[in-house]
């Protein structure tokens, strides 16, 4: 591992969020919603994956402080779900504050999650970057927005209304 994966964020308030990509089990065509600054990101290659999108390749170069290619040499059975585990470990003793964040769609994942959780660390899984916690969380908002526009225009009426009639 590179120095960089403990660098530390210009806001000391922005919680670190380090994403390991099993691209192996999960094709990743992009990592445009992981530009922001918090988003330090690992992308695991399997020996067999010798090709990449090259918007994948360009979002990766134009983020390259905070990111790294973690590239197999040789397969094995799970060779990358243990580089994976590896790569976990060593994050998340150096940095136990920070948010882990697995994209794959193996669930052999599960248990580890559930464990390194009992050890108060904060850890998901999620089977796409679209899937991550802090994304969900922003199409919830973006969905109830029209309701709180709504909500915010009828309150602003009614005051309209009772200025006018005060």
């Amino acid at each position: 591992m590179t120095s960089k994966s403990t660098n530390t964020t210009t806001d000391k308030s922005i919680k670190k969020n380090y994403v390991l990509i099993d691209y192996e089990n999960t094709k990743v065509e992009s990592i445009k919603k992981l530009n922001g600054v918090q988003f330090y990101i690992y992308l695991f290659l399997g020996p067999n994956d010798t090709k990449i999108p090259i918007e994948l390749a360009i979002e990766m170069h134009a983020v390259a402080s905070r990111s790294e290619f973690i590239v197999l040499e040789s397969s094995g059975k799970n060779a990358l779900d243990f580089y994976i585990t590896y790569y976990l470990g060593v994050l998340s003793a150096n940095n136990p504050d920070a948010y882990f964040h697995i994209i794959t769609k193996d669930t052999g994942f599960d248990s580890l999650i559930k464990h390194i959780r009992s050890h108060k660390v904060s850890i998901t899984r999620s089977s796409d970057i679209d899937e991550m916690p802090c994304f969900k969380q922003n199409k919830k908002q973006d969905t109830d927005q029209p309701i709180i526009d709504k909500i915010i225009e009828s309150a602003r009426q009614d005051l309209i209304s009772a200025q006018n009639n005060g």
